[in-house]
């Protein structure tokens, strides 16, 4: 009984500590858009100002520089809320392929796989052979 409990308590414990990293990435993301709409109207300011004579050049290029970095950090933000959300459904057994929305035909069956490979020195004793596939980078369309 006491073995139920402390597996309990461990998806307990993860689960709360998925849903906070979500829920902070979430907030870092509100406050790293607010970073970048400032830093787009400081640049929109510097360019401003250079029209009139008072900036230069550097000056215009720092700020773009600054927007830059911001929205690096945005991007870095919604990356690391999405990990974050994934990892939460990870933890409550929402991750399957049926639950995210693919199209897989056969879902992987722990049993079925188990059975499969039983008894094998190493893990491609039963497999056949991989078959060599690859794709052409000049064939990809750009948006």
């Amino acid at each position: 009984m006491e073995i139920e409990i402390a597996i309990e308590r461990e998806i307990v414990a993860e689960v709360r500590a998925a849903y906070s990293a979500w829920r902070a990435a979430e907030e870092i993301i509100a406050t790293t858009q607010i970073a970048v709409d400032a830093s787009e109207l400081s640049l929109m300011g510097v360019r401003a100002e250079n029209t009139v004579g008072n900036r230069t050049i550097l000056d215009i290029l720092d700020a773009e520089q600054e927007l830059l970095r911001a929205r690096l950090r945005l991007f870095t933000a919604r990356r690391n809320a999405y990990v974050a959300g994934f990892s939460l459904l990870a933890a409550t057994g929402r991750a399957e392929a049926h639950d995210l929305g693919l199209d897989v035909d056969v879902p992987y069956d722990p049993e079925t796989n188990f059975d499969r490979v039983k008894g094998a020195i190493n893990d491609w004793a039963i497999d056949p052979a991989p078959r060599a596939a690859a794709t052409r980078t000049i064939e990809i369309k750009q948006p």
